[in-house]
């Protein structure tokens, strides 16, 4: 019983925890690219090269942030087991 509470906990934390995540460093991305000179910036950078920079970087946070914290919390809690 003790395990499968903990295993539930551990699907909740690093579920939040990538969400929490994804947004914070979406936000950081869209502030660094938008804090210097917005009309210089979005005519000489096609919106292509935009997307691809954005979503290389997210795809990081939705894929392998998940994977990796999932290994984390399921040896933490089986260490805690």
């Amino acid at each position: 019983f003790g395990q499968g509470v903990l295993a539930y906990f551990a699907v909740v934390i690093v579920y939040l925890g990538g969400f929490q995540a994804a947004k914070t460093i979406h936000n950081e991305l869209l502030a660094v690219k938008i804090r210097g000179s917005v009309c210089r910036f979005f005519d000489i950078t096609p919106i292509g090269r935009l997307l691809n920079s954005f979503s290389g970087d997210m795809d990081v946070v939705d894929e392998e942030l998940p994977a990796t914290m999932d290994s984390f919390m399921t040896f933490i809690f089986m260490v805690l087991a």
